[in-house]
């Protein structure tokens, strides 16, 4: 290995160049200098992935460099990352059929490793080269910003539990006290679930708005290439523009599902129609609906709390109940009402209690704990082979029927 990093430069962005020869690694890592990006060069693959583990901005590959043993530690790293990291790696390649169709034998193009991989074809333009890296630096960024928002998400948990465990340990005494501090839990639910939705719809922004143009780029440039061919482009090209056009649909799903715009705009009511479509569309799975028309919850802090919930209801039925359709019901009085029923294999609930395991039901889990939070509670009727009805109620403050 050899390290061409300043001492000031942070291991986090660092540029991993791996190359058969010293001549040609010593060349790339020159530019990358010269742009001011931090590189380390390497002739083996398994040092590099022993580095990996510091932290790394981005991986750059000469194809020849790509060895059956190489893919495999590749991989084999790649698949151990946590769920916010897909370390952005570039290969140069030659372009020749055989080169490509070579990678391909060695299942470069795997589930660890294909949905982060950018090829680019020698020789390449220098401009072309460190546009691509600081593209990839500036990828790997946003994912060092996913990372903290879910430490932070997760230390306001932890903080959120340990105010719960508190209230729960206090013998109160005065029922002003009590009443003040159910209010101060429910506030402080409320105001966790509108730092999470915030945090949602800033992320769905940044996929929207910035990352679905890259992608929206590439596909152009990709486009181009393809036409610019006097005969039918090779699998490579054909390849990157279905990557594209699933990375494009993915981000587009993902922008909705983070933050429906339903939601805020129209209403619980709409949103929970809206999630009807969503399930029918994305599972083929039919939810029947049963909203009365006097579901209006004004709160607006109240609202994605409820939707969540009753999204989680149903993906629970979609995954576990084995049947293709259920019926929602929601209603409004002095308390909010929403129940999901289905026909399917059912299950004991008696697995819900605090002595069991909740990972087969974390999402069940899940929501009770936050209903119990807003002072709402979630009650589960289930048996092995008879369905399940789980109902979600939630009382309102004195203006939410009006």
């Amino acid at each position: 290995m050899v390290s061409h990093v300043s001492a000031e430069a942070s291991t986090h962005e660092r540029i991993f160049l791996l190359s058969s020869t010293d001549d040609r690694a010593a060349s790339l890592a020159a530019v990358l200098e010269a742009a001011e990006v931090p590189v380390e060069t390497f002739t083996r693959l398994s040092p590099l992935t022993d580095e990996l583990q510091d932290g790394a901005g981005a991986i750059i590959a000469d194809e020849d460099a790509i060895t059956e043993e190489a893919v495999r530690l590749l991989s084999t790293a790649m698949a151990q990352r946590e769920p916010w990291s897909n370390l952005p790696i570039v290969i140069l390649t030659s372009g020749e059929p055989a080169a490509i169709e070579r990678l391909n034998r060695l299942d470069l193009f795997g589930p660890a490793t294909s949905s982060n991989i950018t090829i680019l074809e020698r020789p390449v333009h220098e401009v072309t080269f460190t546009t691509v890296v600081r593209s990839a630096l500036r990828a790997r960024r946003r994912q060092y910003e996913v990372r903290d928002l879910m430490q932070n998400l997760k230390t306001t948990n932890e903080h959120l539990r340990e105010s719960q465990e508190a209230l729960q340990t206090a013998n109160e005494t005065l029922e002003e006290r009590v009443a003040a501090r159910t209010e101060q839990v429910r506030e402080l639910a409320l105001a966790l679930t509108t730092a999470e939705q915030r945090e949602r719809t800033r992320i769905s922004q940044v996929l929207h708005d910035h990352l679905q143009q890259l992608i929206h780029g590439a596909r152009i440039w990709a486009d181009s290439l393809a036409e610019d061919m006097e005969e039918t482009p090779p699998t490579a090209v054909k390849r990157i523009l279905d990557l594209l056009d699933d990375a494009t649909e993915t981000t587009r799903s993902l922008t909705v599902e983070l933050s429906p715009p339903v939601l805020q705009e129209e209403g619980l009511s709409a949103a929970l129609d809206w999630l009807s479509t969503h399930v029918e569309k994305t599972h083929n799975f039919r939810l029947e609906m049963d909203v009365s028309e006097d579901v209006r919850v004004t709160e607006e802090d109240l609202r994605p709390l409820l939707f969540r919930s009753a999204r989680e209801l149903v993906f629970n039925v979609v995954k576990h109940a084995e049947v293709d359709r259920a019926f929602l019901r929601a209603q409004q009085e002095d308390q909010l009402t929403i129940e999901v029923q289905d026909e399917g294999v059912g299950f004991d609930p008696s697995c819900l209690t605090e002595n069991e395991d909740p990972e087969a039901h974390y999402g069940l889990f899940s929501v009770r704990e936050r209903l119990d939070l807003v002072g709402g509670q979630l009650t589960i009727d289930s048996a092995p082979g008879k369905g399940t009805c789980a109902t979600i109620v939630v009382p309102l403050s004195s203006g939410e029927g009006e």
